[in-house]
């Protein structure tokens, strides 16, 4: 190997890091938007038999129908866990929830619980004390994911409109791209 091919090589190996290292912030939106095109592939078949093969208009009612579907009502599920696990957290906190009388209820209405207890080496006050523990930390983590998200909305805004414009170009030129990879592959179609 003569040296201006090694420099090649290596600049070409650099290169290749350095894209990949571009790409890597943006492989979540990407993953997204590939899953939701192969979901909803049958349905944007059906949307371009029903606007006469007009791939682009298509596409877009095949975004709408996921933004109605699936998008709107993950945000609402998970604003409402958010909301659940925060009141949750506070209620154990402020002692309105005691756990040790849900573990009495669990007693009485499954009297062998306490020889399970006793298998495993627990008393009614250790395993009150991790429910609890589990319990606040539990909604603590629910609570710093909704924090996190609440102080990266701009971030998520722009990685939520970019998986929208990538889902479009999927859905609009997917099996062209799919036959593109395809070719390019050493395996071949099979």
């Amino acid at each position: 190997m003569t040296l201006q091919n090694a420099a090649f090589i290596g600049l070409l190996t650099l290169v290749t890091l350095a894209f990949i290292g571009l790409l890597a912030d943006f492989a979540q939106p990407i993953f997204w938007a590939a899953t939701l095109a192969v979901l909803f592939h049958p349905a944007y078949r059906g949307c371009l038999q029903l606007v006469k093969n007009r791939d682009r208009l298509a596409a877009l009612l095949t975004l709408l129908l996921i933004c109605i579907t699936v998008l709107i009502p993950a945000w609402f599920v998970a604003s409402a866990v958010v909301n659940e696990a925060t009141t949750f957290y506070t209620r154990v906190q402020s002692g309105e929830i005691d756990l040790g009388a849900a573990l009495d209820w669990l007693r009485g209405v499954l009297p062998f619980i306490d020889d399970v207890l006793d298998r495993l080496g627990l008393t009614r006050q250790d395993l009150q004390q991790r429910l609890s523990s589990a319990a606040v930390q539990g909604s603590q983590f629910v609570g710093s994911l909704a924090i996190s998200a609440g102080q990266n909305a701009v971030r998520f805004g722009v990685m939520f409109f970019l998986m929208l414009y990538v889902l479009y170009f999927f859905l609009c030129d997917g099996e062209g791209l799919l036959d593109h990879i395809v070719h390019a592959l050493p395996i071949g179609d099979e």
